[in-house]
């Protein structure tokens, strides 16, 4: 019976992990500013960036519950910009739309 138990606590405690654990599922690299581009996405997800760091910005767009389901992380990199994405599932993600602000 304690299996049974577990198993749907182990199935709910995979869907709140957040985008941004492990790796990125892709890394980007720009000539434009990290405000410029978190600017962009912003506009076209509809989403509020957070300055991390100076330099390092982070935009995530959340389910009902508050769970990152995607995040683009965009750090300075000499006069230009890195982008990392993350995205927790494979659907909706707008990665397609937020590249043109690369």
């Amino acid at each position: 019976m304690r299996t049974l138990a577990f198993l749907p606590a182990l199935a709910l405690a995979a869907c709140a992990t957040p985008a941004h654990a492990g790796e990125p599922d892709a890394t980007y690299t720009s000539a434009k500013a990290p405000a410029e581009i978190a600017a962009c996405i912003d506009e076209i997800r509809n989403t509020k960036t957070r300055e991390i760091a100076p330099g390092h910005f982070r935009t995530e767009r959340k389910n009902g519950i508050g769970i990152a389901l995607v995040r683009w992380d965009i750090r300075a990199n000499g006069t230009g910009s890195t982008i990392e994405y993350d995205a927790k599932l494979g659907i909706a993600t707008g990665k397609g739309a937020a590249e043109r602000c690369f």
